[in-house]
């Protein structure tokens, strides 16, 4: 994401999460942040390739009645959300009014928090079941080394007050310093109220200024722990497993052979590196590209990626097939994307993880792992575990789901 400078004289932007329950995006990454709000042009009902071609088509139509400072703050953008189904419709906003900013100084979030008091803890499915579908997952791709799905869970949180989208992204923004923190809106509940998909996402599916391209997929990962010398080993276990670099070159090769259409040159590094967020190792490969042709647009190059085999798995098809029959609710805009989008066609898209939707009085949050084979199912459960903690400890909820296996009343 691009930095431009911002008037933090006004009061809406002095602190830009102030505004995030007003927003269309709210988005802050390692690099800067992103506040779109005022709409002025949206689409919900087009399918991501073709919300993706029509895009820079419905940023110029809506552009005319711009002032020459809404131009100069980098207005208008495209921003929106679209499912993890690319068929399914691909939720798009123009919004005019739009801030810029540096990034933002996480540690004056640490006391940010004020989520209410949870009522209701439902785990979906319970552990036990997800564990069998990741052993008929297992079972259905034995032997073949270049298989993959992404099997994830859910759990559903019921608050006695309505829970306030700026006070979770605070709490996630305290918590995970290089994630790319979000806000956007996803549709509406009963009373007109926002439904809400807030996360930190810790994975880029691309970013395109002029003809340069990045896209940094994630697969393989690791819990992380308390003890630093325990901490140092697992990152270097997972730097070193066989099951977890398969999964990881399954992502990057697709990745690559998606993107090479596009480009006159790709740098693919021969290995992953290991980054790390407050709760996880993963292991990370940075895909770096030279567009041959100025067109693709962000979205078009997003489209081409998605779903990556981070998120669904590989190949595609039989992954998808897996996942309709072992999981047991609609992922939504789980493993979907988020981003923007200017009149240049470039843009920034990122992967909805660590994420939950918020709507009134209910939470819902979710969690995944990718499953090749061999995969051991108590070691995928694990992962979904520590996933979840990110956005549970933004919630308040770490302690109480650690210990949870069916659904029951949590007071606290």
């Amino acid at each position: 994401m691009t930095a431009e400078a911002v008037d933090t004289s006004s009061p809406d932007v002095s602190d830009p999460t102030a505004v995030v329950d007003d927003c269309e995006l709210f988005l802050a990454s390692p690099t800067a942040t992103l506040v779109a709000r005022d709409v002025i042009a949206q689409d919900n009902t087009m399918p991501l390739a073709e919300a993706a071609r029509r895009g820079t088509g419905l940023l110029t139509e809506s552009a005319w009645d711009l002032t020459a400072r809404e131009r100069a703050c980098g207005g208008p953008l495209l921003v929106g959300a679209a499912p993890f189904d690319p068929g399914a419709p691909t939720r798009l906003t123009v919004a005019r009014d739009i801030h810029w900013g540096p990034p933002l100084v996480r540690a004056n979030y640490a006391a940010a928090t004020a989520v209410p008091r949870a009522v209701r803890v439902d785990l979906v499915p319970w552990p036990a079941r997800y564990m069998a579908g990741v052993e008929r997952a297992v079972a259905r791709i034995a032997g073949l080394s270049q298989h993959k799905v992404v099997l994830s869970r859910a759990i559903d949180v019921i608050t006695a007050e309505p829970t306030r989208v700026r006070d979770v992204v605070r709490s996630l923004l305290s918590g995970e310093p290089d994630a790319y923190v979000f806000a956007v809106p996803v549709g509406t509940v009963r009373a007109g109220a926002r439904r809400v998909l807030v996360g930190a996402s810790p994975e880029l599916v691309i970013r395109r200024i002029g003809r340069s391209v990045l896209s940094n997929p994630l697969a393989g990962s690791a819990p992380r722990s308390a003890d630093p010398v325990e901490d140092r080993r697992r990152a270097w276990t997972l730097q070193h497993s066989s099951k977890d670099l398969l999964e990881h070159r399954i992502v990057v090769d697709a990745v690559t052979q998606a993107l090479r259409p596009f480009c006159a040159a790709l740098d693919v590094p021969d290995r992953p590196s290991v980054i790390r967020t407050s709760r996880m190792w993963h292991l990370s490969t940075k895909v770096r590209g030279v567009l041959a042709d100025p067109l693709p647009n962000a979205l078009e190059l997003a489209a081409a990626l998605h779903p990556t085999p981070a998120v669904c798995g590989w190949p595609t098809a039989v992954a998808r097939q897996v996942i309709a029959e072992s999981e047991t609710f609609d992922r939504q805009y789980y493993t979907g994307l988020t981003g923007w989008m200017n009149e240049s066609g470039d843009g920034e898209w990122v992967l909805a993880l660590r994420c939950a939707e918020l709507a009134d009085t209910q939470l819902r949050l979710y969690a995944g792992a990718g499953v090749v084979s061999g995969s051991d199912p108590a070691s995928e459960l694990a992962e979904t575990t520590a996933k979840f903690h990110t956005f549970l400890a933004a919630i308040g909820l770490e302690d109480a789901v650690a210990t949870t296996s069916s659904a029951e009343v949590v007071r606290r």
